[in-house]
């Protein structure tokens, strides 16, 4: 699977980690993009926002963790347009600024297939790019799982068909993350920049460091 176009690799980075890492290295291998636009999200349409770090620093820390990664961009669309983030609209603006003509792949993770049909305008998605899935844990990608979801039987065969089958599943998730942070504890999914900016602006429920 390669070719040009723009990915898109949205969520909330909150905070970004050694998986977010590895997936966007091997998103860039696979499809060969011209670029990858890691785009953190401002609200969350469906995680609540008592969790999510303010959305400066978790563009912030996407900064820091993702820099120099060949064709990789940090984009601060959505935590600059405010409100809450649906991916269709951020295709669509990426679309528009790109001319309406480059091709589209946007990145979703296997865990978010069985909650597909509450994204605002789902079928869209499909339309507007060629959506891209990558393994998460306890969530193969195959026919058998899919069939259990909310999907037509086209929308099963797209994702099939462009899965990221090969990319190796982490556990690294974030909410175990924060979890270690509150509790004092060092962990090492974290790019070390990025703990130490979480560490220094005292986020996660850590001490913030003395300056």
């Amino acid at each position: 699977m390669s070719g040009a176009g723009i990915c898109l690799y949205g969520g909330t980075f909150n905070p970004p980690h050694r998986a977010h890492l590895r997936l966007a290295r091997a998103a860039v291998s696979a499809l060969d993009p011209e670029a990858l636009l890691v785009v953190p999200c401002g609200d969350h349409a469906l995680k609540p926002a008592a969790d999510l770090a303010p959305a400066a620093d978790r563009l912030e820390m996407c900064r820091l963790a993702f820099a120099g990664m060949d064709r990789v961009t940090v984009d601060p669309l959505e935590v600059e347009r405010g409100g809450t983030s649906y991916t269709t609209d951020t295709l669509r603006a990426i679309r528009a600024r790109s001319g309406g003509i480059t091709p589209l792949f946007v990145l979703i993770g296997s865990d978010n297939l069985a909650e597909l049909h509450r994204w605002h305008e789902p079928d869209a998605l499909f339309e507007l790019a060629t959506v891209v899935t990558y393994p998460r844990p306890g969530c193969p990608i195959t026919r058998a799982n899919l069939d259990e979801y909310a999907l037509t039987p086209d929308q099963r065969d797209a994702i099939l068909a462009h899965a990221l089958q090969d990319v190796e599943v982490d556990d690294a998730a974030a909410t175990a993350i924060r979890a270690s942070l509150r509790a004092g504890e060092t962990t090492a999914a974290l790019p070390p920049a990025v703990a130490d900016y979480i560490r220094d602006r005292g986020l996660y429920g850590t001490e913030r460091r003395p300056r």
